[in-house]
This record gives structure tokens, sequence and C-alpha cells, in this order.
């Protein structure tokens, strides 16, 4: 199966933006994944949502969203959490390009790798790959200076 990509949207480094897709650099196609197995029955344990109080199963229609605080939930509709969601622009503006070894581990959750969407990439998408191709580097986008992103 092809692999999917991660995010697609938009590289911009000043004036120039290139259209890409991001997609996991590391494969999980080859790893052993083992079920959970009734020793007594040799059937599949199957998980269940159960209310931890009564223990019977939670209708989908009667689950939603809570974070706690205290001692209490507070408790959110999945249109409160639509209505505060971060508005994405799919752009991602590089501000600069820095040597790997200065970009901090915790922010390098999972590995990606980036692709020009266009059919045939362009001269702009391969002014990108360049200070990545002199020596191993990183991007580093706006949210970076807060600590958010390593690209």
């Amino acid at each position: 199966m092809a692999p999917r990509p991660n995010w697609k949207g938009y590289l911009k480094l000043s004036l120039v933006s290139c259209a890409v897709a991001l997609f996991p650099a590391t494969t999980t196609c080859e790893r052993v994944r083992f079920n959970i197995i009734n020793r007594k029955t040799g059937d599949r344990v199957r998980y269940q949502v159960v209310d931890s109080e009564t223990g019977k199963e939670v209708p989908q229609e009667d689950r939603l969203k809570g974070y706690k605080v205290g001692g209490e939930y507070v408790l959110l509709e999945e249109e409160e959490l639509n209505n505060v969601a971060l508005e994405s622009t799919h752009t991602i503006e590089l501000e600069s390009f820095v040597a790997r070894e200065e970009v901090e581990e915790l922010y390098l959750d999972e590995p990606i790798t980036s692709f020009p969407t266009a059919r045939w990439p362009t001269r702009h998408s391969r002014s990108f790959a360049k200070p990545c191709g002199k020596r191993a580097s990183s991007g580093l986008d706006a949210s970076c200076s807060t600590g958010a992103n390593a690209c």
C-alpha cells in the first residue's frame, strides 16, 4: 500500500512557496503486531468502552470528552472543540535553516520527509532542497521560536 501523507500544504521561504506533502520518514509496515487472546478459549479479546463505576458499556452517542480539574471533569461537546480549534493556513513559513545538532532532541518527535506535490518539481522546490543538501540541517518555522516545531 502506498504511504499516505501526514500533512499537505505549502512551504514558504521569503517570497517563494512550494506545495508539499509531509510523509513519515520511517515505516511500520514490517512491524509485528500481536492480538490479545483468551488463554482458556483461544478467542481474540475485544475491548469495549465501559463506565468506570457501573461497568456497563457506553454507546457512542453517550460519549463525550472531559478534562479533569481538581476532582471534577469539565465536559466538552464536539461542537465546542470545533469552535476553539486553531485555524490552519496549511503553510509552514520557514524563517531559517540551522545545523541539525542545534535542534534539541525534545523537538524531534518523529522523523518526516517532504516531497513536492506538483507533478514536476519546480526550480522553487529545488531551492528548498539546496540548504538541506549541503549539510545536515533543519528548517525552522515561525512557531519554533516558541519551542513548538522543528521541521
